[in-house]
């Protein structure tokens, strides 16, 4: 009963999935498989909170910093804002917002907006546009030695990765770190 259980488990969650807790794992047997799988749940979980405040609290300091630098609350129609590569990104969201027959309003396109773009307007291709300059309106409790458009984009570019896969339910791999005993967690135990 037990066996077929598992066989049926396996196959939902399909094996290419499943292989990248089994490729990791000495002990290969099912309940252990799964064990890690549910660890790997609940580090995620424990996880959303956060990164869905700081996705909320980025966006509005963003989004605040550069109206107010620009003088405009739609400081994403500006093509001298706005690299070309990030608009089709803005002209989706519009596209969104009049399907579910809702204003183009700034505060709305803000929050449609994905983490992608946030962490986008980061990149180097912004340096002269948006940054150094809108740094310290952006993150105005960052220590100023670290407060650098290269700094902060590395960071948040692996803020961005780590949700990533959280959100689309993917093993991190340096999470195997905790399985492994490098950090005393048990998944066992729980």
């Amino acid at each position: 009963m037990q066996d077929d259980f598992a066989a049926r488990l396996l196959l939902a969650l399909s094996n290419e999935r499943i292989g990248a807790y089994r490729d990791r794992l000495a002990d290969k047997r099912n309940a252990e498989l799964f064990t890690h799988y549910a660890w790997n749940i609940a580090l995620s979980e424990s996880l959303y909170p956060s990164l869905q405040i700081l996705e909320v609290v980025l966006r509005n300091s963003i989004h605040k910093a550069i109206s107010q630098d620009s003088g405009q609350l739609n400081w994403y129609d500006d093509d001298k804002i706005i690299n070309i590569k990030d608009k089709d990104t803005i002209i989706k969201v519009k596209k969104t917002l009049l399907g579910m027959r809702k204003q183009i309003e700034a505060g709305r396109v803000v929050a449609e907006l994905n983490f992608g773009f946030w962490t986008a307007l980061m990149d180097r291709r912004y340096e002269q546009v948006l940054f150094p300059k809108l740094l310290k309106p952006c993150f105005p409790y960052m220590p100023r030695h670290e407060r650098t458009r290269k700094n902060v984009s590395a960071r948040f570019e692996r803020i961005r990765r780590l949700r990533n896969r959280i959100f689309h339910h993917e093993p991190n791999p340096k999470w195997g770190l905790i399985w492994h005993g490098i950090i005393p967690l048990n998944p066992t135990s729980f």
